[in-house]
């Protein structure tokens, strides 16, 4: 255990990171999810441009897309709100020149992010409901797939909002259960055991899953304004990312060989056709997850 000096709290050190939330142990929920991210398998960072990770999936392509429509400024901070092993930090400022802040409950994963040594980019084990950052200290915060994982998640996004700078946007990634049309709705109906696992595997309690109404509240009453929603992941994103497309690609370039950029190439052109496969379902409000955006009133 450590002691802070200053305020005498008290902190368990896991993976030789301290883990800023007070005391030996947190709740049942945050417990599940360390243990799933502190086994993820975290990769080496490169110097990647945005959207041209190792790992391009539809998600990914999509999710860079609406971080780039934030236009950060250089010299701006962005938080990642469950950061991992620091890829997305790391593509957002090669992109846009910006300073960086990871926060992530996994002390593996923000271990490997700190041995990249980005000069630019900081990275704590801490909670989401408990950020240590003081009051206004970002313009730009992302949380992709996170706010879902979370025991209080309303709490998160109010946490978000205090770390904003007046004007400050928050973007965020979740899935929703008035997800009716989308693959996730028919996997959840027609193959519930397989559909179990794999929420399960990945950390998700569909118990606690928001509905995009919910998440609409939670931004508006934690001081969001011109608060929008769209859908995303109506069909096609789940075929393409976790179905037979992507195993093909996979096989391609990562057993047989075929180099990497290439791989990058195609698969690019790959997503987006797939997105617009997607395209007349998203615009009828289908969709297993949405993006939801807010903003800080100015001052």
């Amino acid at each position: 255990m450590d002691r802070c000096a200053a305020c005498g709290l008290t902190f368990a050190q896991h993976h030789g990171v301290r883990l800023l939330v007070d005391g030996a142990g947190h709740g049942e929920m945050e417990a599940w999810q360390k243990a799933i991210y502190d086994a993820f398998t975290h990769l080496s960072h490169g110097g990647w441009a945005l959207g041209r990770g190792p790992d391009i999936t539809l998600t990914y392509w999509s999710h860079s897309r609406r971080i780039a429509a934030l236009r950060p400024s250089p010299g701006a901070t962005v938080l990642d709100v469950g950061c991992l092993d620091g890829r997305r930090l790391f593509e957002i400022a090669a992109s846009f020149d910006v300073i960086g802040v990871g926060i992530d409950l996994s002390t593996a994963s923000v271990r490997t992010a700190r041995a990249a040594r980005h000069l630019r980019l900081r990275f704590h084990a801490a909670s989401a409901e408990a950020l240590p950052l003081p009051d206004g200290a970002c313009e730009i915060a992302v949380a992709m797939d996170v706010l879902e994982h979370l025991a209080d998640p309303a709490r998160a996004v109010r946490e978000v909002r205090r770390c904003l700078k007046p004007g400050g946007r928050f973007l965020a990634h979740v899935p929703v259960v008035d997800n009716a049309g989308s693959l996730d709705a028919w996997m959840a109906e027609h193959r519930p055991d397989a559909w179990a696992a794999r929420v399960a595997d990945a950390g998700h309690d569909y118990k606690r899953m928001p509905s995009s109404g919910a998440l609409r509240a939670w931004f508006e009453a934690a001081g969001f304004v011109d608060v929008r929603l769209s859908r995303f992941n109506a069909w096609h994103q789940n075929r393409f990312d976790y179905c037979t497309v992507h195993r093909v690609l996979n096989t391609l370039f990562f057993v047989w060989g075929v180099p990497i950029p290439l791989y990058h190439s195609l698969l690019v052109h790959a997503a987006k056709l797939w997105y617009w496969l997607d395209t007349a379902r998203l615009r009828r409000g289908v969709g297993g997850s949405v993006y939801i955006e807010g903003r800080v009133r100015h001052a």
